[in-house]
C-alpha cells in the first residue's frame, strides 16, 4: 500500500504497532482488509486488533510517533487519549484518501477494560 509513495508515509510507525501486537498474541489472526479504487487514488486498509488485547495506554509512543509524522500540535493527541487510556485498542485504518492524502485512524472500545 505504501510502496512508491513519494514522501515518508506512517508505515514506519503501523508497522511496529502491528509487531507489538502480533507478539502480543502469537496465536491470534488479525482481520485485514485492503479497499481501493479503480479511478482513483484511494488507497486504504484496516486491520482489526481487538484479539491483541492491547490498552491504549500500550500504544501511546505509537500515537505520539504518528501525531509527530502528521506535524499535530504539541500535547494536542495526548489530550484527546489521557481519558481512554484504558479502552482496548481496536481498529487501525490508514492509507491515502481520494486526493492522495495520507490518513490514520486509530479505534478504540467505547468504555474502559476491567484491571
Amino acid at each position: 500500500l505504501y510502496r512508491g509513495a513519494s514522501t515518508p508515509t506512517a508505515s514506519g510507525v503501523l508497522e511496529p504497532l502491528v509487531r507489538l501486537a502480533a507478539q502480543r498474541r502469537a496465536q491470534a489472526s488479525f482481520l485485514y482488509v485492503e479497499v481501493g479504487e479503480d479511478q482513483g487514488t484511494r488507497q486504504s486498509f484496516d486491520l482489526n486488533l481487538y484479539k491483541a488485547e492491547l490498552r491504549m495506554k500500550d500504544v501511546q509512543p505509537f500515537i505520539d510517533a504518528l501525531g509527530r509524522h502528521f506535524r499535530c500540535p504539541e500535547g494536542h493527541l495526548a489530550a484527546v487519549t489521557r481519558p481512554i487510556q484504558d479502552h482496548a485498542l481496536g481498529h487501525v485504518s490508514a492509507g491515502f484518501d481520494r486526493h492522495g492524502r495520507e490518513f490514520t485512524t486509530i479505534y478504540h472500545e467505547v468504555k474502559s477494560l476491567p484491571p
